[in-house]
């Protein structure tokens, strides 16, 4: 038997917001009654759809109303919707693989919430991202890096990395100090197909650490406020940096040999407040 092909325009997996309620599917009406009712407006919600009508893949209805957040999950018939409140997100990862994005909020009660969407219009979930990263809704980070120094350094050092970076601006303020490194993919499948080497990049700004990831798989990006973490800087000859966090999972960046002196200079570049949280200190 042949496999049943989806023959649907490619439209039709892309998040769309909602004008009228009567366009959302009825199964979310139940969970956004409460808000209805004190005037959510439609627009204030993005259904998501399905990826491809005929596997259990999840679909979505995100809402945000007064500074909360509502995620809906519909998976194989059954219902999940979580509400999270000021305060309640611990750390957020953010993970695009080709027009897939992913958003991850870790909670501080231990739980977690993930919604899926196709990035042709993210647009529609930013208002989401924004919130959960302790933003107002309507937050646009800057479109560029301040111009001149080690701004151009690390464009001519990695022109990709230089543009991915910005993604830290999400996080709200400025960048105060970075550290960039280019890894060593052992993989085979790197080498057959010539895949650039793994960049990573840390953003210390106003209220955690932005970490970026970008390799052959995706990219990745990681919210996690200065209060959840704890670093541990590494030794020579160590293999990976490793940064704990309080809820949710930390950070492990692979090194190359010689890349430890530049993560102790990093760290010992943070603000004195931001330091407290090396071990030793």
């Amino acid at each position: 038997m042949g496999m049943r092909e989806d023959r649907r325009p490619t439209l039709a997996s892309w998040p769309k917001r909602i004008y009228e309620w009567e366009d959302l599917p009825r199964v979310f009406l139940p969970g956004l009654e409460p808000w209805r009712k004190e005037g959510l407006p439609p627009g204030n919600v993005t259904y998501i759809p399905r990826v491809n009508q005929y596997a259990d893949a999840p679909e979505y209805a995100v809402a945000w109303f007064r500074g909360m957040v509502l995620v809906q999950t519909l998976r194989k018939g059954v219902l999940e919707v979580r509400r999270l409140d000021p305060g309640s997100v611990a750390q957020v990862r953010y993970r695009v693989q080709l027009l897939r994005c992913q958003i991850t909020a870790y909670l501080r009660d231990g739980g977690d919430v993930s919604f899926a969407y196709n990035k042709t219009k993210e647009e529609l979930i930013l208002p989401v991202l924004n919130l959960l990263l302790g933003n107002p809704a309507e937050f646009v980070p800057p479109a560029g890096h301040p111009a001149g120094g080690e701004w151009d350094r690390l464009r001519q050092q990695s022109y990709a990395m230089h543009h991915t970076s910005l993604l830290c601006y999400r996080f709200g303020g400025g960048i105060h100090a970075h550290l960039w490194l280019r890894g060593k993919e052992k993989s085979l499948l790197y080498f057959l197909r010539k895949a650039p080497p793994p960049e990573y990049f840390l953003g210390a700004m106003d209220r955690g650490l932005a970490a970026v990831v970008s390799n052959f798989y995706g990219i990745e990006a990681a919210y996690l406020p200065w209060g959840e973490l704890r670093f541990f800087p590494p030794a020579d000859g160590a293999g990976a940096f490793q940064v704990e966090a309080a809820h949710g999972p930390g950070l492990s960046i692979p090194l190359l040999p010689g890349q430890e002196e530049r993560v102790r200079t990093f760290l010992g570049g943070l603000p004195e407040e931001w330091r407290r949280f090396l071990p030793d200190s």
